[in-house]
């Protein structure tokens, strides 16, 4: 499997932590379980990114989608501990205006 994934909750925020490539089978790994968790969500999404060695387009696909889902919730998707590498994506595709950055979770639940 190429990433792993753990969900917890925080000050009202689900945290979902990776581990691992975020590649296309990865992607297809987040995008089920943020449908799950957008599906019954009470507040904001945080995923920690802390420690994702690799990102594919697919998974940059999967954070905006879950993003346009919960804004029309009336809720927000953060991602924390985002490597300089994978944030220039986001920088390079347009999105980083749109999803919010932080240096780690407790900022992310937090703000």
């Amino acid at each position: 499997m190429s990433i792993s994934l753990d969900v917890t909750e925080k000050s009202g925020s689900i945290i979902i932590s990776l581990s691992g490539r975020l590649d296309s089978q990865g992607s297809n790994i987040l995008k089920k379980e943020l449908e799950d968790q957008i599906e019954k969500a009470q507040g904001n999404v945080i995923i920690n990114m802390e420690n994702v060695s690799f990102m594919s387009s697919a998974g940059i696909g999967v954070t905006v989608k879950a993003l346009t889902t919960l804004k029309s919730k009336g809720f927000d998707l953060r991602l924390a501990k985002v490597s300089d590498e994978i944030k220039k994506i986001y920088d390079m595709l347009g999105f980083s205006s749109a999803i919010r950055f932080y240096s780690d979770v407790n900022a992310a639940t937090q703000a």
